[in-house]
């Protein structure tokens, strides 16, 4: 941090900054950092930098004066279709391929994320796209997400409203098919995203994805372009290995021209096509889950522009190990040591160890607790329930099918156990038996709040606008007579009653006045 000539109070608060968000802030970017500094302390009235260090290091991310914070460091601009030519190496070659392939296996799905979206042009690009490329989009299931650090820059993505600046990379006839204009803006026709596309507020430097729950797994294209000039490089490699396991087999990544490149990173292969580079998912890396599409990427085969790359002949610099994990505390350490050795502990010291887990998004060592305690513990319908939301983290949906069906099998009655077998169900493509599940949920638990936003979007993306509005307006309701607004709903993204209520309101509004 020498190199920014900073004093010390200064530096005690970049150093928070890229402990608790990973951001890294660069010496062109100090002018624009003291002076969102300086307007932090005045607008929250605090008395020092210190104070606001404090801050960083111990608050939650959605607190107002974190999102200001985070608003002022990540700004940066933005605009449809931008870098020509990875968006040409989409529309010619790469989806192209993917959707003839989707058509012949009967799937018609596609599954993309724009991490680092800002405010939406990157992933409405794609929609764009995807408008262009298949004459009959109604009849696929398209899910689109995208996400960021910054609040603000994700509800302004979700107004999808832009001024001239931002779609000047648009062809006029484009522009007047798909957007209608609002005074000094455009705005993207609401009837071309709605039930397609979501927006989540995620922290790529944690270990939330992939996850079912948030909509960060099996996808066939990540873009992540711009972003990594935040993070130093073992951030960036960590970024990246999570981002292989979001991928589908044969599933594409795209970073920024001037990013950071990794020297290796597993179970993806580094290609190129023409002056245009990408990372690809390929075919044996990893089994597809069940019910998820097995297909071989593109055949490469020898034409002009076009080679793959070994990653070991990129740059000189060795490959980066990452370091192993440590246990989350001494308290989670001293709860593994006790399952292995069958001595049973009180189920509240338990549950709060494992809450303290997946607070931590250690899902695999709450997966190893709870198949490590004694057997009248393991298999109580809240463990197995919690383990069932970690294995759907990290992706195993088979595991977490199977574990369920045994449960209810078990117990009927169980509103969660039904609640998370249908986004399992969804997530493979049984939207039939999902929304059967669903169903079930709201029979068994008429205020679950999560049953009903769930449903919501499932009828959206069935082009069954009145019932999915429904249903997402019962949501509201639910979450706005709800006794414990900061009741965690989600234990893998740690979503509560309040944050659902904010998220619900903007996507109502957007569908009703689009």
């Amino acid at each position: 941090m020498s190199e920014l000539l900073l004093a010390p109070h200064e530096e005690s608060l970049v150093h928070a900054v890229q402990e608790r968000l990973g951001l890294r802030i660069q010496a062109h970017q100090l002018v624009h950092f003291r002076r969102r500094v300086e307007e932090t302390l005045q607008r929250f009235q605090l008395p020092s930098i210190d104070t606001l260090t404090n801050r960083v290091l111990r608050l939650n991310y959605d607190d107002p004066m974190m999102t200001f914070l985070v608003a002022g460091i990540t700004v940066g601009e933005s605009y449809f279709f931008r870098d020509p030519v990875q968006m040409d190496f989409l529309r010619s070659h790469y989806l192209p391929q993917l959707i003839a392939r989707r058509k012949m296996s009967g799937k018609q799905g596609l599954r993309m994320w724009s991490a680092g979206c800002s405010d939406g042009q990157e992933l409405y690009s794609l929609l764009i796209l995807l408008h262009q490329l298949l004459p009959k989009v109604k009849d696929w299931e398209l899910r689109l997400l995208g996400t960021d650090i910054n609040a603000e820059a994700l509800q302004r993505a979700e107004r999808a409203e832009y001024r001239d600046w931002a779609i000047r990379g648009l062809p006029e006839e484009v522009k007047l098919k798909m957007f209608h204009a609002t005074g000094p803006s455009w705005r993207l026709n609401h009837d071309l995203f709605v039930g397609i596309t979501k927006f989540r507020h995620l922290n790529l430097i944690e270990d939330g994805y992939p996850s079912l729950i948030n909509d960060t797994h099996g996808h066939d294209l990540i873009l992540c372009r711009n972003v990594f000039i935040y993070f130093d490089n073992p951030t960036v490699d960590k970024i990246m290995a999570r981002f292989a396991r979001c991928l589908a087999p044969g599933g594409v990544l795209i970073i920024g021209a001037c990013d950071y490149v990794p020297t290796d990173v597993p179970e993806l292969v580094y290609r190129s096509y023409g002056n245009m580079f990408y990372f690809q998912k390929v075919e044996g890396t990893s089994q597809p889950e069940a019910g998820q599409e097995s297909w071989q990427p593109p055949i490469h085969t020898p034409r002009s522009g076009e080679q793959t790359t070994p990653l070991s002949t990129l740059a000189a610099s060795p490959a980066r190990q990452l370091p192993p994990r440590q246990p989350a505390s001494s308290a989670a350490a001293s709860i593994q040591q006790g399952a292995k050795s069958s001595v049973a502990m009180a189920l509240p010291e338990v549950m709060k160890l494992l809450k303290e887990l997946m607070d931590a998004h250690r899902f695999g060592e709450v997966i190893q607790t709870i198949d490590g305690l004694p057997a009248e513990q393991a298999t109580l319908p809240k463990l197995q329930i919690m383990k069932g939301y970690a294995l759907t983290a990290q992706g195993e949906l088979q595991a977490a099918e199977t574990m369920l069906r045994v449960l209810i099998r078990q117990d009927d009655l169980l509103a969660d156990s039904h609640f998370l077998l249908a986004l399992v169900l969804q997530e493979q493509g049984d939207y039939r038996a999902a929304e059967g599940e669903l169903r079930k949920v709201m029979m068994l638990d008429r205020e679950h709040l999560l049953g009903h936003y769930h449903m919501g979007f499932l009828k959206l993306s069935q082009g069954k606008q009145e019932a999915g509005l429904r249903f997402l307006k019962r949501t509201r309701e639910l979450a706005e007579s709800a006794d414990q607004v900061d009741r965690c709903l989600d234990p893998t993204t740690g979503m509560t009653v309040q944050q659902l209520l904010e998220q619900v309101v903007r996507q109502l509004e957007e569908m009703e006045n689009g």
